[in-house]
Formats: structure tokens, sequence, C-alpha cells
């Protein structure tokens, strides 16, 4: 699996997680770009991060304490409190130079493996105006209408639309997105279901924001660019704060519970070239997928047997990147 990578916002690393931190199994593999984690890295099975002919730089905030979760959740956990921030197993393996608050052991690093066990400062997730999006909608319609399910179906939701309940896309049904969505429910593509970013809209990215437990791409379903290469952002703003899907922030013990929620998840050869995943205060889940776009969560896993690489290069100075569509090479 090959990899590019897409600017997000400030900073300069090629990955960037929240709280929750970055999960990796099997034999995932990040083999160019630098990794900031607000939180805590666990590796297992044959698991990578780097090559010894390209090694990468690796941050971690260790920023999920106290265990067990207050009110002050998250702040940096002190030294000894929580363990350590990198847990690698079995073969897995970092090749770069690593700074980690607290960490001490560097087991399974090399090239030159921990270098530095603090000084590593958090950094923010990106931020999407939910209130400008929903003061914007000029139309309602209901999950049953915005649904397709049927075999060669096509549909076409308009811009600045409201859509009430959860939204099914299956059997080869297209539908075509003109600009910002808002799907109170949930969304589900399966079984070869296409959402298709107009052309209309040439460079403009459209928002779709999903307030249900779940955004769920699976069994060949894909988000389609359009003819300017331009995809679209899925957002889900779920959580278990009692503010949910309305909260401006999310801390303390509902950000802990949330975390771990899978919100995003995309398996089974679905894929989205060029549009974005971003689970606000959840997880995102990527196993067995074919391309996919810019992945932003509190937590990131990556898993099962497909190899998963990053971009070659990262810049410096505002902008960060992460991964921006990855392709499975035969």
């Amino acid at each position: 699996v090959n990899a590019d990578l897409r600017p997000v916002t400030s900073s300069g690393f090629s990955v960037v997680t929240g709280v929750g931190g970055l999960f990796m199994s099997n034999s995932a593999k990040i083999v160019g770009g630098d990794v900031l984690v607000n939180g805590e890295i666990q590796m297992q099975n044959t698991t990578q991060i780097g090559l010894s002919t390209n090694p990468l730089r690796v941050d971690v905030a260790h920023q999920n304490c106290p265990v067990p979760a207050d009110a002050n959740y998250p702040r940096l956990c002190n030294s000894g409190e929580n363990g350590q921030p990198i847990s690698i197993q079995n073969t897995s393996h970092i090749f770069g130079t690593v700074k980690a608050n607290n960490q001490t052991d560097g087991t399974g690093m090399s090239d030159p493996g921990l270098s530095a066990s603090s000084g590593i400062t958090p950094q923010a997730l990106p931020v999407h105006d939910r209130g400008a999006q929903i003061t914007a909608v000029t139309q309602t319609i209901t999950g049953a209408d915005a649904s397709c399910n049927t075999v060669g179906g096509t549909l076409s939701w308009p811009a600045n639309v409201k859509i009430t309940g959860d939204v099914l896309i299956a059997k080869d049904c297209k539908v075509t997105v003109n600009g910002n969505v808002w799907i109170t429910g949930k969304l589900d593509l399966s079984n070869s279901a296409k959402l298709i970013v107009s052309n209309t809209l040439a460079t403009t990215m459209p928002d779709v924001m999903v307030d249900g437990i779940s955004i769920k791409l699976s069994n060949s379903s894909a988000l389609v660019s359009n003819t300017s290469s331009t995809g679209m952002r899925m957002l889900t703003y779920w959580s278990r704060a009692a503010c949910s899907p309305d909260c401006a922030s999310v801390t303390g013990t509902d950000l802990y519970n949330s975390r771990n929620d899978e919100t995003i998840t995309v398996s089974n050869t679905a894929s989205a070239p060029e549009s974005t995943f971003y689970a606000r205060w959840t997880r995102v889940n990527i196993n067995n997928s074919g391309g996919i776009g810019a992945l932003i969560g509190q937590t990131v896993q990556l898993s099962n047997s497909a190899t998963i690489t990053f971009g070659s290069s990262a810049a410096s100075g505002s902008t960060f990147w992460v991964l921006s569509g990855y392709r499975r090479a035969f």
C-alpha cells in the first residue's frame, strides 16, 4: 500500500492524533513522514514506523492522565504516572528519533531510537465551524428520502441540506453531493454504493456532518471525488457528553469515555481517495480498505494485514500533513 500526504493545519508532522493515540496491529506500517501523538502509541505483531534507510521523528506527548480520569483529563502525565506512553510488542519496531514524555524504555527502537524523555508539547486538532454549517441550512429532508437502496439507483442531495434520521446507501446506488450536508442520524454505505462530489463544487470540499453514532463504509463502497480531484470531509460529532452532538468542547471523563468509541469505520475494500475522515471526539478505524484520504481523530487505529505507508516528506512551519490516500500495491 502506498500513500500520499494532505496538508491539514499547523505543525510539521505527517500523522497527528488526539489524546486517544495511535494503535497499530498486524502488519500496518508508517514509513514516511514524522509522527506526533498526543496520547500514547501501542504497536503489536509486525507493525513498523520508519525504515532503517528512512528513520522518522516520533514525538509522543503522553497527554492521557489522570487514570482513572477526572475533571482534569486530559493533562500531561507526570513521571512514573500511567506507565510509559509507547508500548511495542512482538517484532514491531520504530526506526527514528523518538522523543516521548516519561518514556525511559527504548526497547524496539533504533536509528537512533529514544533520545528524549521530556519536552513534547501537545497539538490541537483542526477546527470545524459546526454552528455556521447549521445556520446555513436552507432545506430539510428525511433520512428515508435521502436514502438509496435500489440496484443502479441515483439520487442528488442539495447544498446546505439537513437530513433528519438515518441514511442508508447500498446496492450500487450513486448519490451526488452538491454542498454541505448535515445528517442527524447515522450514515451507512455498503455494497458498492457511492457518494459523489458534484463537479459544480470545483475545488470546494463539502462537509458531511453526522450527529449519529457512526459513519460506516464497507464492501467496496466509496466516496468519489469530482473532476477537480475534490473529495469531501466526513465528520462525526457524537460523544458520551450530555451536550452531544453540539459540544464545543469535551473534556474530563466524557472525553475519556468517548475516545475509544468507534464512530468512523472503513472496511472491506471501501475507499475514499482525496476525502477526509474526522472523528472529533472518538475513534477512526481503518480496516482492510482501499484508497483513503486524511485521517483525524482522538484515536486512530490502523489494523489487519494490509501494510499502510505514509508519504515521503513533511512540510515544516504552519502546515502539518496527515495521511492523504493510501493505495494498495500489487
